[in-house]
């Protein structure tokens, strides 16, 4: 399989969640998936502060989550969810 990044579907939100990102779509051979890129609020505050962050994660905000999605790309099933905080960035299946 090769992913490819389809697009951007901007800024989501998990309900129960103390985090925001971004929504984004890849594709393979005519199969979609979405991946969410989920940055803690945490780490949102940490970043606006310019205080300390895994780099992996201040990336990730500052590519609003693509920088994650293309490291995704190589996975036979790619994760629908990477979380992104003070501790770097984790696929997640919820």
């Amino acid at each position: 399989m090769s992913w490819k990044i389809a697009g951007s579907l901007g800024a989501h939100h998990r309900d129960g969640y103390d985090s925001n990102g971004w929504l984004w779509e890849i594709r393979d051979n005519g199969n979609a998936r979405r991946v969410l890129i989920d940055v803690t609020r945490t780490a949102h505050a940490i970043s606006a502060g310019e205080g300390p962050l895994p780099d992996d994660t201040r990336l990730a905000i500052r590519t609003e989550g693509r920088s994650e999605v293309e490291k995704v790309l190589a996975y036979t099933e790619p994760p629908t969810v990477v979380v992104c905080g003070t501790m770097g960035c984790r696929p997640e299946n919820p």
